[in-house]
This record gives structure tokens, C-alpha cells and sequence, in this order.
């Protein structure tokens, strides 16, 4: 296999171009924080304060084109990462990855109809199609398989394949659609970007630091 060899000056490059990327959504999502805050500070509810922080993305997607695709999909994965958490799924899981993948995949219209009164049923047909569709069960079927020297064309293949997947829709259907609607019923935004943003200091220096390395 032929291996890609980078020059320092594109590796620099490549590390202050994400080293943007990064700081722009950082300030972003300041702005967002500061403009939830002033809500709050006017008593508005949790519920017109999310709904504020989506109004905000929007703007900043249609004003910023590609840059302001780049803050909605930062926003997306941390929502993931939020309700990953909340879930208590291993981020190694099937599960975990179908979650990853609908919220990298979806608009940001469609993550705020998770959190209107018919949520739990739209995450649910997402994550279902996501994990028929996705091609997610075959490697964790396949690791299974090999180790009992199964091959693929075997009819246990398949039926392993579907035990897995029944079983993981069982699961959305039931307990863990109940724990996404209550996620998103008590879900504030400002609080998440509260952490969010305590966090981002030490990896902007991080970056930075590495940035220099190359100079």
C-alpha cells in the first residue's frame, strides 16, 4: 500500500486550518452562551431558550454557508455526546455508533423535531433506519463469527446477524426510546454549553502548542 507523505509547511497547514475551524466555532458558541444567558436573565423559559439556540444555528447556517455548517455539526456531535452520556452507552457499542451516525447525517431541523411532542417516535424511526441501513451490525456479527469459525454464506451467519439487530430494536423501541424522550423533555441547552465552553481552553492551547512543533 502506498503510504501519503505530507512536507511540514502542508502539515502546518492542515493543523492552522483546523486550528481555525476550531476557534470559529468556539466563538460561535460563545456568542450562542452569551445571547441563551441574557434569555435566562429574562426569565424565559427553558423551552423558548432552546428554542432560541435553534433559531441561532439556523441564522448562522444560512449567514456563514460553510463555516456555519462546520458550528451546526460541531453542535450536533456534542448534542450526541450529551445524550450518549446520558444513556450510559459505551462509546464502542453498535448502539452508540447508529446514535453518532444519525445525528452526523440529519439536519439540525430535524434534531429539534426530537424535541417536540412527537420526538421519541422520529428519533426512533431514524435510529431503526440507520441501523438496518447503516452497515453497523455486519463488523461486530463478523468479529463473532471468525472466532468461531464460522463462514459468512452459513445460514448462523444470517441468523446471528438478524438476533442482533431484533434485539438492538427491541431495545430503541423500548427502554431506550423512553430515556431519549426524557433526555430531550429536560434537555437545556445553555447548560451544555456551559461545559462545553469551561472545556475548550486547554484544547485551543493544545492545538496550538502542536501547531508550533512544526514551526
Amino acid at each position: 500500500m502506498k503510504t501519503l507523505k505530507l512536507e511540514s509547511h502542508q502539515l502546518r497547514n492542515i493543523i492552522q486550518e483546523e486550528k481555525e475551524l476550531y476557534e470559529r466555532n468556539v466563538r460561535f458558541e460563545k456568542m450562542l452562551l452569551r445571547e441563551l444567558t441574557r434569555l435566562e436573565s429574562e426569565n424565559q423559559s427553558r423551552e423558548a431558550i432552546n428554542e432560541a439556540a435553534f433559531d441561532f444555528m439556523d441564522d448562522i447556517g444560512k449567514g456563514f454557508k460553510s463555516m456555519g455548517s462546520g458550528f451546526i455539526q460541531s453542535m450536533k456531535f456534542k448534542l450526541a455526546q450529551e445524550l450518549l452520556e446520558y444513556l450510559s452507552i459505551s462509546k464502542g457499542s453498535i448502539l452508540s455508533k447508529v446514535i453518532a451516525n444519525v445525528f452526523e447525517s440529519v439536519t439540525i431541523e430535524r434534531v429539534k423535531e426530537y424535541m417536540g411532542p412527537s420526538g421519541g417516535e422520529t428519533i426512533t424511526e431514524d435510529l431503526i433506519k440507520a441501523l438496518v441501513e447503516g452497515g453497523l451490525v455486519e463488523p461486530a456479527v463478523d468479529d463473532a463469527v471468525e472466532s468461531l469459525g464460522i463462514d459468512k454464506d452459513n445460514p448462523i451467519y444470517i441468523s446471528m446477524r438478524e438476533g442482533i439487530v431484533d434485539t438492538i430494536i427491541k431495545e430503541i423501541k423500548g427502554p431506550v426510546k423512553e430515556m431519549i424522550v426524557e433526555f430531550f423533555k429536560d434537555f437545556d441547552f445553555k447548560g451544555m454549553l456551559g461545559k462545553v465552553t469551561k472545556a475548550t481552553g486547554g484544547a485551543t492551547n493544545m492545538i496550538s502548542q502542536f501547531a508550533k512543533s512544526f514551526l
